[in-house]
């Protein structure tokens, strides 16, 4: 932050939770999000796959709030959701995250900080969707 602030560059700040999900998709396949169908099948634990390709298909929403606002998980927590691509506060989808980023990156009227939450949504959401969340911060 002080280095920034020295010289005079503006920067924002986008928090996410655990990571779950992500990646481009294969679009030989129709799949415009989520991950390439060669990393799923290297997921040898088919719970963790399941969730991994759920997470991508029904977990894509955002849910933001201002500033460092997730608290992460305790190991406990974390073995008890593992198995479920239910939304958890502290859970954020790739594709989210990155779309995220840009948005914040996009925003014409200075710096924010804010955190990125996971949503039941079938496709994160859109640059407009973006720019009324953030200024609804």
């Amino acid at each position: 932050r002080q280095v920034c602030k020295s010289k005079g560059a503006n920067f924002s700040i986008v928090r996410a939770g655990v990571m779950k999900g992500g990646g481009s998709g294969d679009k030989e396949i129709g799949n415009d999000l989520g991950l390439n169908e060669a990393y799923y099948s290297t997921l040898l634990d088919i719970v963790e796959a399941s969730v991994t390709m759920a997470h991508d298909k029904y977990t894509m929403g955002a849910d933001c709030t201002l500033g460092d606002t997730i608290e992460m998980p305790n190991m406990f927590t974390s073995i008890g959701t593992k198995s479920s691509f239910e939304p958890c506060s502290y859970d954020t989808n790739r594709i989210t995250a990155a779309s995220g980023v840009v948005a914040a990156a996009l925003k014409d009227d200075g710096p924010i900080e804010f955190s990125i939450s996971a949503t039941k949504a079938e496709k994160p959401p859109s640059p407009e969707e973006w720019k009324t969340l953030i200024d609804g911060l």
